[in-house]
């Protein structure tokens, strides 16, 4: 590479870093021995299949990750604290990350009892949910909470399999510590789904002026603060997560890579892998609700 082709890749990094301190990533690398040609090889024989996306879990005090007698038990862990299923980051819950919300999906999870195998049983639409719910031997209304009857059509709250209406948010982590950033999906249910709905509102209701006027931006548009706060009622308490809108993506790589996430959701490319999420992260509070009325199968 000649002193001039240099020159103008370390100019070019500069000008990415600069850009990406705004979203609170910097993307500064040495690239003097590298080939430009090079970036984004490695990947020939890749198809879909070939990658997991994470789950971004925040912790619950009864999660065996905070548990240090558990097997799966991870250092430093602490209920509160936001783990990624994949790289194995534990991020605090406090101070919070960034995230670029690139697409949304409600659907309904059928879970194993927790007293049974408590495991991924399968995903269904809103519309397919629907169709089921009128069957009372399939689905079986307790206190707000969808079950899976036993054949002759009694519940036992810990043992039956159960419907959780899960909010799905398809983001991009922007690592503060590293400057990095990657895809991930943060689920939630139940006590989460309050949650879930505020961030979407915040989304809808934003404007932004362009030359057509005030219009609302993509959803991956946007940088968004993720913590997490204490909540608790007569039942109990749990880790709740608390969104806030903070800025706005301003390099093109950036929204590139958002974008291109959100169409490959939209299109059916990219899916969550429910089997490898958490039920108790997603939901909240130990008991797969509020604490009071469960909100798992709400709106139906």
């Amino acid at each position: 590479m000649t002193t001039k082709a240099k020159d103008a890749v370390a100019e070019e990094s500069k000008e990415l870093v600069v850009g990406a301190t705004n979203t609170g990533v910097s993307t500064e690398v040495d690239m003097g021995f590298m080939d430009m040609g090079d970036f984004g090889s490695g990947f020939e024989g890749a198809d879909k299949d070939s990658f997991a996306i994470p789950f971004l879990q925040l912790l619950q005090k009864m999660s065996p990750k905070v548990d240090e007698d558990h097997a799966e038990y991870i250092q430093g862990a602490k209920a509160g604290m936001f783990y990624n299923t994949v790289t194995g980051k534990l991020f605090d819950g406090k101070s919070g990350l960034d995230i670029i919300p690139c697409a949304y999906k409600r659907s309904f999870i059928l879970w194993g009892g927790r007293e049974g195998d408590g495991g991924y049983k399968g995903e269904f639409t809103v519309e397919e949910f629907m169709t089921l719910s009128e069957d009372e031997n399939k689905v079986k209304v307790l206190e707000g909470k969808a079950y899976v009857p036993n054949e002759d059509g009694s519940i036992v709250e810990k043992k039956n399999d159960y419907y959780s209406d899960t909010r799905s948010h398809f983001v991009i982590v922007l690592d503060r510590e590293t400057g990095e950033y990657g895809r991930a999906i943060l689920s939630l249910a139940s006590s989460q789904i309050k949650s879930s709905k505020k961030l979407m509102t915040a989304l809808q209701q934003k404007k932004v002026k362009t030359p057509q006027g005030m219009r609302t931006p993509p959803t991956f548009a946007n940088i968004v603060k993720v913590t997490s706060s204490g909540r608790s009622n007569d039942s109990g308490s749990w880790s709740g997560v608390d969104f806030e809108l903070t800025g706005t993506v301003q390099t093109a790589d950036l929204y590139k890579e958002a974008k291109e996430f959100f169409t490959q959701v939209v299109g059916g490319e990219v899916k969550a892998d429910y089997a490898k999420a958490d039920a108790a992260s997603a939901q909240g509070d130990q008991s797969g609700g509020d604490g009071s009325k469960p909100q798992d199968a709400e709106g139906f």
